[in-house]
């Protein structure tokens, strides 16, 4: 498992290199529905997931959100983003992705696609450094992206970005792994 949260009654665990998310029921542990994530014969390797209203994102390794309907437990929509997408926040009505492009080591992606939820389209691209990988809000709605940079002469950093302008507003000036 790569990553789990609870919504509503159920629990969804991102299961990555088996390319499957699987639901359970909270209250008793059972699984509810397993659901395969493979596009194409490929498997997509599922990373993260966050929620807004009645709809799931998971971000997978192939390059899209996938959006899953948490009530009919099925895939309706892909998004496309930037290289193997990592963390996920919701702020301002709009869906924050990092796109760590890791598989392409050492040619990382360096960039956060901003998803508009009510047309489940890419509006823009915010560059934030190399390698991001993990996205929070703060309770103001205030986005903040950790880039891990190269693991070498490239340090990590946490940037903030607001939600409106879509700017980076902020970078801190120390090494940062994680939120």
């Amino acid at each position: 498992g790569n990553d789990m949260k609870r919504y509503g009654g159920k629990i969804y665990i991102i299961v990555n290199v088996s390319s499957t998310v699987e639901i359970l029921d909270a209250s008793t542990g059972n699984s509810i529905s397993q659901i395969s994530m493979i596009a194409n014969g490929t498997p997509k390797q599922p990373r993260y997931i966050v929620f807004s209203g009645a709809k799931a994102y998971i971000s997978c390794y192939d390059g899209y959100v996938d959006v899953l309907d948490t009530a009919s437990l099925t895939i309706t929509n892909r998004i496309q983003v930037g290289a193997n997408p990592e963390g996920l926040a919701v702020s301002n009505g709009k869906l924050f992705v990092a796109n760590s492009g890791g598989l392409n080591f050492p040619n990382v992606d360096s960039t956060v696609s901003v998803i508009d939820l009510g047309s489940q389209q890419e509006i823009t691209r915010i560059t934030v450094g190399k390698n991001p990988g993990s996205v929070q809000t703060d309770p103001s709605g205030e986005v903040y992206v950790i880039t891990r940079g190269d693991y070498a002469s490239i340090p990590s950093r946490m940037h903030r970005i607001n939600p409106n302008t879509h700017t980076v507003v902020q970078s801190f000036p120390f090494d940062a792994s994680g939120i």
